[in-house]
């Protein structure tokens, strides 16, 4: 089992390694340590992809690719992070104190700590421990490197290319604070161009303004999407973040783009949403051209299932208290599982303000989270 000491020890040197995703060279510094602290029987396969590397891990004295590929238990993390403040890179402990009890508990805070590299030392302290009792339990630790800039070359890879199939899948990159996540949300990214007819300003009628088009087809998307903005809800929401047409005030404009961000539930897909915005875009006169920037599917897992209701029973005994069933309004690399039918188990130990100055996790929480799940797993 984790101790504290440990725990923090090996936390603290995960923190010092400044592995910004996209940085190849502190990414790949973060899996040599990680590798260092994994028993010399477990099987251990690194694999490059463009800018990404994924470091696989199983239980398994000499693991065939087949055995690797396809154990029980998947555990998928990411140790990319986000841009920091240059004292976020030195982890410090704090005390504070949770769910309302009467003692305290040990925080660590900096950059990483809780998004997500505190579950590095979970899964190798499990990995480890099923290695010494010679459990016939399987498990492949499947840690990436750039989730943060979506997981195309990490995740999806994995999933798509390499055929990495768990029966189940644990993610603990979401469920802050015990709660069980059952579903998240889709991405889609699109970028859509308006198509118009340049002209002098003084007459706007010899020309076709492109603003004006994308203008009126953005007015009737927001009209139906725009009040799922204002309150947490599980309807698509849509945000245009990026908006650019013209060259001269005095001049009409031929060409204009927004590029705007989906959210979906598992009840709708990014067909659809693309098919709507064509069918609006041309029932105010657009001509226009939609570009998918990026995507991922929604998720979702079935509470009823057996092997959630066990995941769910275990960790509340650990956790002392009821456990929430809360969908995701964040996107995580699950989204790259979700067409393989593979249930995610996705809890987080307490924690939070990830991406934050004040980033931080609870130690002690982590080591109930570690025990719930290697019990969970062994049993």
């Amino acid at each position: 089992m984790l101790d504290k000491k440990t725990l923090q020890t090996q936390l603290q040197q995960l923190i010092a390694i400044r592995s910004l995703s996209g940085q190849i060279p502190e990414n790949s510094a973060v899996l040599d340590l990680i590798e260092t602290l994994v028993n010399p029987q477990a099987t251990v396969k690194r694999i490059k992809n463009k800018s990404a590397e994924i470091l696989l891990i199983s239980n398994i004295q000499n693991a065939t690719d087949e055995q690797l590929m396809n154990p029980e238990f998947g555990y998928l993390v990411h140790v990319d992070v986000v841009a920091a403040k240059e004292e976020l890179w030195t982890m410090k402990l704090g005390e504070r104190t949770i769910r309302e009890k009467s003692n305290t508990e040990t925080v660590a805070l900096g950059r990483g700590v809780s998004d997500m590299k505190y579950s590095v030392p979970i899964g190798v302290s499990i990995l480890n421990d099923l290695i010494k009792q010679k459990s016939n339990k399987t498990i492949t630790l499947a840690i990436t490197t750039d989730e943060e800039r979506g997981g195309f070359d990490g995740a999806l890879y994995l999933a798509e290319n390499l055929k990495f199939r768990p029966q189940n899948l644990i993610v603990p990159d979401g469920g802050d604070n015990w709660k069980f996540v059952n579903k998240a949300k889709g991405i889609l990214h699109i970028r859509v161009s308006c198509k118009g007819r340049a002209a002098h300003g003084s007459r706007p009628w010899q020309g076709k303004n492109a603003i004006s088009l994308l203008v009126k087809m953005l007015s009737k998307l927001l009209e139906k999407y725009e009040q799922n903005s204002f309150e947490p809800n599980w309807g698509t929401t849509m945000s245009p973040g990026v908006i650019k047409g013209g060259v001269s005030v005095n001049q009409v404009c031929d060409g204009a783009l927004v590029e705007i961000d989906f959210r979906y539930p598992e009840t709708t897909s990014i067909e659809n949403i693309v098919n709507e915005v064509k069918e609006i875009a041309t029932s105010v006169g657009a001509e226009v051209t939609v570009e998918t920037m990026a995507s991922g599917l929604a998720t979702y897992t079935n509470v009823d299932l057996p092997i959630v209701q066990k995941f769910v029973s275990t960790m509340q005994k650990h956790t002392h208290s009821t456990i929430e069933i809360v969908p995701n309004y964040g996107g995580s690399d699950a989204r790259h599982f979700a067409s393989y039918n593979i249930p995610v188990l996705m809890m987080k130990p307490t924690g939070g303000d990830i991406h934050e100055d004040t980033e931080w996790i609870s130690l002690d929480s982590c080591l109930e989270y570690e025990r719930g799940l290697f019990e969970f797993i062994t049993q």
